[in-house]
Parts: structure tokens; sequence; C-alpha cells
């Protein structure tokens, strides 16, 4: 979407280059997929192991009969910016990959929707937090994230 600052989206956008170079690269990338995926599922139970019993933490919904990629690790906790702080100054990278909800930016204003239209996207909105996510991630990393996240929610 076209936007000018991070986050905030002022008109409908599309993005539908790719130069030859990047398909190259993609097409020896995708060799490697089936593993990177795979790691990343383990990555992600990994998470959802060390954050299941962690109060004011909501890990992702999983399916017995749904395979996730896990492109990203969204958790939901009450604070995010507070978390987003906390795990900054220990040197964890965090992201608000959707930062606001769409019913809330410019590019689609003309929809007439307004605050209060979708509570519950809106209170998920509010929530979510990107946890590091990367097939190379290792064990100890994991745990130290887990482990911050767990301290940040029982001070709260």
């Amino acid at each position: 979407h076209g936007s000018s600052e991070k986050y905030i989206h002022e008109f409908e956008g599309y993005n539908m280059r790719m130069e030859g170079f990047q398909g190259a690269v993609l097409n020896v990338k995708l060799r490697y997929l089936e593993e990177w995926t795979e790691k990343r599922r383990k990555n992600a139970r990994s998470y959802d192991d060390l954050l299941k019993n962690a109060g004011g933490v909501i890990t992702p919904a999983t399916r017995a009969d749904v395979k996730h990629v896990y492109h990203l690790y969204v958790i939901r906790v009450k604070d995010r910016e507070g978390l987003q702080q906390y795990l900054s100054d220990k040197r964890i990278a965090s992201g608000f990959h959707y930062k606001y909800p769409l019913h809330f930016q410019k590019a689609y204003k003309q929809l007439g929707y307004k605050t209060g239209d979708f509570p519950v996207t809106e209170k998920v909105m509010s929530e979510i937090i990107s946890l590091p996510m990367y097939p190379e991630l290792e064990a100890e990393q994991i745990e130290y994230v887990a482990d911050s996240v767990k301290q940040f929610v029982k001070g709260q």
C-alpha cells in the first residue's frame, strides 16, 4: 500500500515487480522451502511449549488438520508497546507487522467504517506483537526470548 510513514497507508497499492535476478535467487531458495518451513514449525512448537503457562500471553492457535508455515510468530499481550521496549532493551527484535486495522487506514476511508465497527479486530490489533522467527533460530535464543516475555508479563 502507498505509504509515506510506516504503518500508515494512504492509498491501495500493489507490488508486482520482480527483476530477473530476484527470480533466479528465488528459484534456488525454493529448493530449501520445505526444510526452512519445518524448522520454523519446530521453532514455533518451542515457543508454544515455553509460553504455554505464561499468564497474560496468548500464543497462536493451532489445529491438527492445518499446517502453519510460521512466516511470523505472533503473540498477544495487554501492553505490546511496553513489551517491545522491554525486549529491545534486552537486544531482542520484535515487530508490529500489523499495527493498525485496515478500517483505520486512509486507503480505506471511503468505506465509511469508524472506531467500534470491528471491536474484536481493534482489540486484537492493539495486542499483537511478532517475536523473532526464522529457520536458523537456536533453542537458546528461543528460550531467551520466551523467558524475557514471561519476565515482562509477570511484572505487570
